[in-house]
């Protein structure tokens, strides 16, 4: 059985996490699910460190670098 899958974003795009426009990041990663939406690996600085955390698809809007 093959399946196909589709993004939203792909590696590199810049995004608004939550609608909060202090809060962005790029996308490095995705992971793709059978029962539900994709999840991104987004990475970015806050007070000098690097996060990166998996969010949900829904939670993330692309922004314009």
């Amino acid at each position: 059985m093959k399946t196909t899958h589709t993004s939203e974003f792909t590696f590199g795009d810049r995004v608004s996490i939550d609608g909060d426009d202090t809060l962005r990041g790029f996308i490095i990663a995705v992971i793709f699910h059978r029962d539900r939406p994709a999840e991104y690996e987004v990475s970015w600085f806050a007070s000098g460190d690097a996060k990166t955390a998996w969010i949900e698809e829904w939670r993330l809007i692309l922004v314009e670098r």
